[in-house]
């Protein structure tokens, strides 16, 4: 829940750009999800065919670590 992971990370001793970062990236993760379900016009695992959507986590295919700013939101990079 969304709610608890911000909790978390403000709670987290880091610094305020840490922090700024961090929350960021959560916020960010839920509109990936949609744009992967969106692309991929399915809410059914790509690797399991499961099609209970609340189970459902997207995964980035290029690591989000070495993803440009525009590819870390691209439902095309992600299962």
């Amino acid at each position: 829940m969304i709610s608890l992971d911000l909790t978390h990370i403000l709670d987290t001793p880091s610094t305020d750009n840490e922090k700024i970062n961090a929350v960021n990236n959560r916020i960010g993760q839920g509109l990936f999800r949609r744009n992967v379900i969106t692309l991929w016009r399915s809410e059914r695992c790509a690797v399991t065919l499961v099609n209970i959507g609340c189970m459902l986590t997207a995964t980035h295919i290029k690591s989000w670590a070495h993803c440009s700013d525009d590819e870390k939101l691209d439902g095309a990079n992600g299962l």
